[in-house]
Parts: C-alpha cells; structure tokens; sequence
C-alpha cells in the first residue's frame, strides 16, 4: 500500500504492508516488487510470534524498530472511581503552538521508530513532530489539546479526539523536570473525563513496548494491551547481501 503522505513528507516513496502472517518467501518477493516500482521505504507491520521471525525480517534487510502496544479500556469509569477534572487541567486556546508544547511534542516522539531510525535523521523525525503538534492545536489530528501550566508555561499535555464513540489521547508528554508531580495522571484523568462528556464508549492509547513509564501509567487507570505489532523498516534498493534466494528461505530462529 503506497503512503501518499509519508511519500510527500520524505520527498521519496514509501510504502506499507500490514499483515498477520507472511512468509519469507512472500516478503521477499514484495520487497522485490517494491524496488522495481523504486519504493525507497518500507514500513512492516505484523503480529508477535509469528512469521516471518525477527531474524529472517533482518536477514531480509529489514531493522525491526518497534513494538507497538495499542492499550484499550471501557467508558464510563468504573464504579467508584472519580473523573473529576483537577482544576489545574486546562483547554489550549491557541490555533498555534507555543515554543513550550512544541518542546514537548518532541518528548512523546523519543522512544519512536521514528526517532531510532538512523536513516530518518533527527531533523526530519523533528520537523514531523512539530507538524503533529501543529496539526493537534488547529483542530486537523486532534478534537482538543489539554495542558497544564506553571509560571505560564505548558509543563504537559494531552492531544484527544473522539472517534466513532472512541477516544483517542494521541499525544501526551510531561516535562522531565516534572515528573512525580502527578501531572501525567491529571492529564489521564482529564482525557477520560472528556471522553466521557463526548459520549465515548471505549478509549484506546498506542505507546512502544520501550517506554515503562507510559505503559506504567495507563495501566493504573485500568488500560489493558489489546494489540501487539512488530514494526520494521525496509529502506530500498536493498544491499545485494540482503537479498536471499527465494528458493532457500532464511529458517532461522526467531
């Protein structure tokens, strides 16, 4: 599938294949394909455990760069427990982002495949962040970006959106220097409230497996794993040595 965005934003082709099983022999031959129609990268999505394994996906040139976790969990609140939204949680007005939120929209990209991939490059992986930011606080990616502020400045935040009875928190950061202050938690809470105001049934959150202390704080607001993906980059044409028979897949361990 040709990502017509991602393709403009590089400046090159890209494209994606989401699949539950594939195997090597299958890969390799749309890798293959790919590289005749000159796609330059490849985002691929599977399941966990199943094929192709982490070594062959490698030995078919890719670099697995992520674990993505989709967590979900039911509105409204379970029973007895309060959303009440800390007064300190509030609204961003602005249709611009300040310094300060663009700050931490780079701070929820860290643990990205984005951000790891080396090819990708800093400036790129922060040029879209900044574009995420930008397309939340004007209403295009998000339906309301919460924050909370100290001496003026945005110290955290949340990005949501409210989709087919679904809400989103689609970027959430606190600053470093805050950490412990419960304001990640406050931002939780306010998210939930207003989904909930929205009249949203279900909430989900996509982290990466790497970051403990994201996955930490959603489980203590009764979030669960629903979903479990490998994501690994292709960049195209492969080195010739990434290029197996197709007669001979690799069968090595996963």
């Amino acid at each position: 599938m040709s990502l017509e965005w991602d393709s403009r934003f590089f400046g090159f082709p890209v494209a994606r294949i989401r699949c539950a099983e594939q195997s090597p022999a299958e890969l390799e031959r749309e890798l293959r394909s790919l590289e005749r129609r000159g796609c330059r990268l490849l985002y691929w999505f599977g399941g966990v455990g199943g094929a192709p394994r982490d070594t062959q996906l490698t030995e078919l040139g890719g670099t697995i760069l992520d674990r993505r976790l989709t967590y979900w969990r039911g509105l409204p609140a379970l029973p007895g427990r309060s959303l009440a939204v800390e007064t300190r949680v509030e609204r961003f007005e602005s249709r611009l982002p300040t310094p300060a939120l663009e700050e931490l929209a780079l701070l929820t990209g860290r643990y990205s495949r984005f951000r790891t991939d080396p090819r990708i490059g800093r400036a790129k992986f922060e040029e879209l962040y900044l574009r995420w930011i930008a397309a939340s606080v004007s209403g295009e990616a998000a339906d309301a970006v919460l924050v909370i502020r100290e001496g003026g400045i945005e110290q955290g935040f949340a990005a949501v959106r409210c989709r087919d009875a679904v809400g989103e928190i689609g970027l959430l950061a606190v600053r470093e220097a805050m950490r412990g202050r419960r304001l990640g938690s406050d931002l939780v809470d306010a998210s939930l409230a207003y989904f909930e105001s929205r009249g949203c049934r279900r909430t989900r959150i996509v982290t990466q497996e790497a970051n403990s202390e994201a996955r930490a704080l959603f489980e203590r607001f009764g979030y669960a794993v629903g979903e479990v993906e490998r994501i690994c980059h292709f960049w195209l044409p492969r080195d010739a040595r990434s290029r197996p028979s197709m007669q001979s897949p690799s069968q090595g361990p996963g």
